[in-house]
């Protein structure tokens, strides 16, 4: 999460009496095998990708990792599939024409809520190379589905990976690179990252933040 002014300055609180907690995350990560297969089929997916899951603005960087994924070896570059929509759609989508990755990126668009887990369930990894988030919560759900992230070091977003992701400099597109052929080798990491992930992401539940929330105001 954001952090606070250490001595609460601009409203001269008590920081001991400071609280942060997070939102909840309202994810149902279950899906049945037939929906596996009927999203695979539905949207054409190929049998592995990563998964970019976000708007389609300069904040969310999408850029730097179409940056990353064109520094990648044509015969080992991994298929992205990219859900969301934005400003930045049209001048990227001219950018993987320009750039020769029309055959490894797959343009989603907007998805229902009912095909979502599907898609991480179905993706190798999530990449999220965001400049900035308030929390990240496809990083959350990405996790809630065993599937490990990529996502930048910066603000909220290493809190809410916990130890399920490799982190990396949204402002440096071959540290986004390092980090997928890095993953995608390692299969045993990829174990590690989606099982430790999974534990952490239990936290955001409905449940336990509104035990935190009790807790917190029980405190004051």
């Amino acid at each position: 999460m954001p952090v606070l002014p250490s001595g609460g300055e601009h409203h001269q609180a008590d920081p001991a009496r400071i609280k942060v907690i997070p939102p909840p995350v309202d994810f149902n990560a279950e899906v049945s095998a037939s929906k596996l297969e009927e999203v695979k089929i539905s949207f054409n997916l190929p049998d592995k990708f990563l998964l970019f899951v976000s708007s389609i603005t300069a904040r969310k960087n999408l850029s730097g990792l179409l940056e990353a994924l064109q520094m990648i070896p044509h015969s080992e570059r991994p298929a992205l599939v990219i859900i969301g929509t934005g400003n930045q759609e049209k001048r990227l989508k001219q950018y993987v024409i320009d750039h020769d990755l029309l055959r490894d990126v797959h343009w989603v668009g907007h998805v229902n809520n009912s095909e979502l887990p599907a898609f991480y369930h179905l993706a190798t990894a999530l990449v999220y190379p965001s400049f900035y988030e308030g929390f990240g919560l496809p990083i959350v759900e990405s996790l809630l589905c065993k599937t490990p992230v990529i996502t930048s070091k910066t603000s909220s977003m290493p809190e809410a990976a916990g130890p399920g992701a490799l982190l990396i400099n949204p402002h440096d597109p071959a540290t986004i690179k390092e980090a997928i052929c890095h993953l995608l080798s390692d299969e045993n990491l990829q174990l590690q990252l989606a099982g430790l992930g999974h534990s952490h992401a239990a936290q955001f539940s409905r449940n336990r933040i509104a035990e935190k929330m009790l807790k917190a105001y029980r405190y004051l």
